[in-house]
């Protein structure tokens, strides 16, 4: 556990740069990748429309004292579109990312349930 939080960057979260990152982008059939980088564009549209609805400017991300004070990772955001890329991340992790790493542990503890009942 300790390697890996220690491994682990605001990049290697953002689905786009990790698959660049680990040179990945022509892989044929790599359907975690093709499917993953779809939902990752359906979340940031929709991220996209809400983060410019209640921050028309950068600059007015840049004054919300309240945002500022919560971000840590990274530390500070600066602009609408970093913003987005932000929430885009943390969406993606617990749903999408989420799933792909943790449902086929059902499968798996279903079985070892079945034989202590």
């Amino acid at each position: 556990m300790r390697r890996a939080l220690s491994e682990t960057t605001y990049s290697s979260l953002c689905l786009p740069e990790n698959i660049a990152a680990r040179g990945l982008e022509s892989i044929p059939n790599f359907y975690y990748r093709d499917d993953g980088l779809k939902l990752w564009s359906i979340i940031n549209s929709f991220v996209k429309a809400v983060v410019e609805y209640y921050y028309p400017s950068d600059s007015e991300v840049c004054k919300d004292t309240e945002l500022q004070d919560w971000i840590g990772f990274p530390e500070s955001l600066h602009t609408a579109e970093q913003l987005t890329k932000f929430i885009t991340m943390v969406i993606f992790t617990v749903t999408g990312q989420h799933a792909a790493v943790n449902n086929g542990q059902v499968i798996t503890l279903d079985i070892v349930v079945c034989i202590y009942v």
